[in-house]
């Protein structure tokens, strides 16, 4: 588990819009996960010092590696991937695709064949 100190935490409440007393309790029962919680502190920070307008990206980046202990890669990863929906079946639960979800109404292909009726037809 990472350590989050109260200034992290404050920046965490501040990004997700959830108060530091819920996250502090979250954190004390170990429930937060700390891949969510790096990438949204990483994100944030990055953000906050981009505001600024006083250092460029790579700098940023620098900053970023040194007080997170991760790679640049990391880093730029964090801030600059985008998170794709996922979609899921609404009768059964699996994940489908984005296609699959918009042409059959939420449905997988599997879900929709179990629909159709062919004594009606």
């Amino acid at each position: 588990m990472i350590r989050l100190d109260d200034t992290e935490i404050e920046k965490l409440a501040d990004a997700t819009g959830v108060s530091v007393m819920d996250l502090q309790k979250l954190y004390a029962m170990g429930m937060l996960k700390e891949s969510a919680v790096m990438e949204c502190l990483v994100r944030y920070t990055y953000g906050s010092i981009k505001k600024m307008g006083n250092y460029t990206p790579t700098q940023i980046f620098f900053m970023l590696t040194n007080k997170y202990k991760i790679s640049r890669y990391a880093a730029q990863k964090m801030v600059y991937n985008k998170h794709k929906p996922k979609y899921y079946c609404e009768k059964c639960g699996i994940e489908i695709r984005k296609s699959k979800y918009l042409r059959n109404d939420g449905l997988c292909d599997k879900c929709v064949a179990l629909s159709v009726d062919l004594n009606n037809l």
